[in-house]
């Protein structure tokens, strides 16, 4: 088998010449909202989540934003989410280059932790953005703790806030991770998953003939 992960389009990914700072933190989830993907997590995190920083949540279906928008209302925090609807496929790396902090929760099950390889967590990375992403086996194929992302355990609302709340209180630690977590994303283009796929099938024809 050949190891080939998705990837990202590191040119679409580059940042726009100029980005203006936010009046409160911005944190972004940019997904779809299937339950697997966890995002429960992040409105649960959110009332421990300090300096007034607003979620801001990008995709999903009209039902499944209601339903957030419920649980955003029963953890008294429905004034700092804010719900963007489905994004324009080029129109999502603008909201990432304008989030503070970048996340990815997932859940533990099979197709949420092991059965995935997640493209946005090469979005994320490929922006430079300091990201807090559920400690799974899917994304550690991925990152290494500590060094291109902060993880947490999965479904964790209170490790989601001191992760959120430990980026937030250090610009170093952000910027640190960001950096080298764009140098980690340069090594999943899509011409670099095009290249491995290509050694490998040209190795099965060489064992054929």
């Amino acid at each position: 088998a050949v190891d080939a992960p998705n990837g990202v389009d590191l040119r679409q990914a580059e940042a726009p010449a100029r980005t203006e700072a936010n009046s409160v933190p911005v944190l972004l989830y940019l997904g779809s909202l299937h339950p697997w993907k966890g995002v429960e997590t992040l409105v649960r995190a959110l009332p421990l989540v300090s300096g007034g920083a607003q979620l801001h949540i990008a995709g999903g279906t009209p039902a499944r934003i209601e339903e957030l928008r419920m649980l955003a209302r029963s953890c008294d925090v429905e004034d700092r989410v804010v719900f963007h609807g489905p994004v324009e496929p080029g129109k999502r790396f603008g909201y990432m280059h304008r989030a503070d902090i970048c996340l990815l929760p997932l859940t533990d099950t099979g197709i949420g932790s092991r059965h995935t390889s997640p493209i946005k967590l090469f979005e994320y990375m490929a922006t430079g953005k300091p990201i807090v992403v559920a400690d799974v086996p899917a994304t550690r194929a991925i990152i290494t703790p500590g060094v291109h992302a902060l993880a947490v355990p999965v479904g964790d609302p209170h490790a989601f806030a001191t992760a959120i709340n430990t980026l937030l209180a250090n610009p170093a630690l952000r910027a640190r991770l960001g950096t080298a977590a764009r140098e980690r994303a340069s090594e999943f283009s899509w011409d670099s998953r095009a290249r491995r796929i290509a050694d490998f099938v040209m190795t099965l024809l060489g064992r054929v003939h």
